[in-house]
């Protein structure tokens, strides 16, 4: 009985030793929080730096009911992916109404370009853009 007791003993000594030894797990980072910036026309000819997983909102003055709509540029290895299609908000409750369309993005690769969308009709693609907005995006890591 008493070998038991100077066993478990042991036991229970090496295991506490080994808990003690043991490296302490590392701390972990802070989540990185992605962020969604807002722009308007006012900001028209800024940069902006994003970071992997922010999103850019982009509110223009927009009517609809006239066939015009915010069309992007295409661009070659763009920095930034629309995200669905435009969300437009009208300012009044009349029909026909101009108010605010809002374009959404988000960062796909680390890089920078210019981002620049056309106030237009997309059944006269050779016309010229009644508005054209644009900024300039950085993505760092």
């Amino acid at each position: 009985m008493k070998n038991m007791v100077k066993l478990f003993g042991c036991i229970l000594l090496l295991s506490m030793l080994i808990s003690a030894c043991a490296p302490a797990a590392k701390p972990t980072e802070d989540p990185v929080i992605p962020m969604q910036y807002s722009v308007t026309e006012t900001d028209q000819g800024k940069t902006f730096t994003l970071h992997a997983g922010d999103s850019l909102a982009i509110g223009l003055d927009s009517n609809p009911s006239t066939g015009y709509s915010w069309v992007v540029k295409s661009e070659d290895n763009p920095v930034l992916s629309q995200d669905g299609e435009p969300v437009f908000k009208s300012g009044s409750s009349q029909l026909g109404a101009p108010g605010i369309t809002t374009l959404t993005f988000t960062t796909v690769h680390t890089g920078s370009q210019a981002l620049t969308l056309f106030y237009q009709r997309p059944f006269e693609k050779d016309a010229q853009p009644l508005k054209t907005f644009s900024i300039n995006v950085t993505v760092a890591k």
